[in-house]
């Protein structure tokens, strides 16, 4: 009901739109390969942040009995990595095109999220090695920091030249569905009482796929001049 109502909705604003002089947002601009590149990523970037930083404290408090401050405290390796490597990652979609970084870090993502869905199920409801998880979160921020600048970047660029401020705040739009999309998967997928760290495992798995969905789109179309 909610998603039917909500995709009518957009269906209307896009009629709308085109066929004004002067739309609000350039449809032209939400089909333009680089601005659909970076959106897709962004969606995807937001979605496995908001996943990861629910499922790793969940597993943590539930498999190994580790305190809810601990796991916080464990978990928060994914933003630090992201924090550090920030200015790095600016400085790298500078040095390469927005298109290669994005598909550096999305690589980076996959495999981090699929090394992580490889611990959770092998791990079980032993408490393993602690750094395991840590290093793994980290390597997960690292493909987040180095997916967010160029997919920022691509955005921007993007918006600039269509002169469409509005674009950006789709942009923004977009990332936190993704944000939200990510929360309610983690819900769906958990549930109230996971059993057994198949659950987990199958999370950051799907966290996996949407990281490669999103690394095959940023092969599509040609790359604006």
């Amino acid at each position: 009901g909610g998603l039917g109502l909500a995709a009518a909705a957009v269906g209307v604003f896009v009629v709308i739109e085109r066929r004004r002089a002067a739309p609000f947002v350039p449809p032209k601009l939400l089909a333009e390969s680089r601005f659909a590149r970076s959106a897709v990523a962004a969606m995807c970037q937001m979605f496995c942040l908001t996943a990861t930083l629910l499922t790793i404290p969940l597993y943590l408090t539930t498999r190994w009995g580790t305190s809810s401050r601990a796991a916080g405290v464990l978990v928060v390796a994914l933003p630090l990595a992201m924090t550090v490597l920030a200015p790095v990652t600016g400085l790298l979609t500078e040095r390469w095109r927005p298109r290669q970084a994005l598909r550096i870090g999305l690589s980076c993502l996959a495999l981090a999220e699929i090394a992580l869905a490889a611990i959770l199920a092998s791990l079980g409801s032993g408490a393993g090695p602690m750094w395991t998880l840590v290093a793994t979160a980290a390597c997960i921020g690292a493909g987040m920091a180095l997916t967010q600048t160029p997919a920022a970047a691509g955005a921007g660029r993007s918006a600039q030249e269509a002169d469409s401020g509005a674009g950006l705040g789709v942009f923004n739009m977009l990332r936190f569905v993704g944000a939200a999309t990510g929360g309610a998967t983690v819900a769906l997928i958990l549930g109230d009482s996971p059993d057994g760290p198949t659950p987990f495992a199958i999370m950051a798995t799907v966290c996996a796929g949407a990281a490669v969905v999103a690394l095959g789109v940023t092969f599509l179309g040609r790359t604006p001049r």
